[in-house]
């Protein structure tokens, strides 16, 4: 009877295991406290894309955000960001669901708002908001790690604009100090 009860809570332990971001792995904090993230994917909206490649991130406190953010394509085009906020209080070891910023409707405790902005191109500029997904934290002892799969699939923007198209996947580690 023990053993049964030991399969069946490993088997419920593997949903950290879920196949989302770059891989099914979960996220550890990186050595020497360091910020680290990956983003892969393309927001598309009207004719303007941005894809993602190289990230950084950045943590931002009440509520607690995170900005991931792919370089400016030049010194005169602002860089694309990726928002992710944590509006039900501090995040915990979990699996999230992944909403929409407009409007806010955010069902706590194991929900995140997100959305993105980025310039497309010389001209262009896109505005997203999460039309679903999902995010898993991985670690929040020395930092916040996690990985998620998030889609920006609206027929509209909240701005009026055009409708948007796309998925980003990833990971994060972010240092607490």
């Amino acid at each position: 009877m023990k053993r049964i009860v030991f399969a069946t809570s490993l088997l419920a332990g593997c949903t950290q295991n879920a196949d989302i971001g770059i891989d099914d792995q979960p996220v550890s904090c990186m050595p020497n406290n360091a910020a680290a993230a990956e983003v892969r994917g393309t927001v598309s909206a009207g004719s303007q894309s941005v894809t993602f490649g190289d990230t950084t991130v950045m943590k931002y406190y009440m509520p607690l955000r995170l900005f991931l953010e792919t370089p400016a394509m030049s010194p005169t085009v602002e860089p694309s960001v990726m928002h992710l906020s944590f509006l039900c209080g501090p995040p915990t070891v979990d699996t999230y669901g992944v909403e929409p910023v407009e409007p806010q409707t955010i069902d706590c405790p194991l929900s995140v708002a997100a959305d993105f902005g980025g310039a497309a191109g010389a001209t262009g500029q896109i505005y997203a908001d999460a039309s679903g997904g999902k995010l898993i934290v991985d670690e929040t002892v020395n930092c916040l790690a996690g990985r998620f799969d998030i889609k920006f699939d609206n027929p509209t923007n909240a701005n009026g604009g055009p409708g948007s198209n796309g998925e980003l996947a990833g990971w994060f580690s972010v240092p607490w100090q």
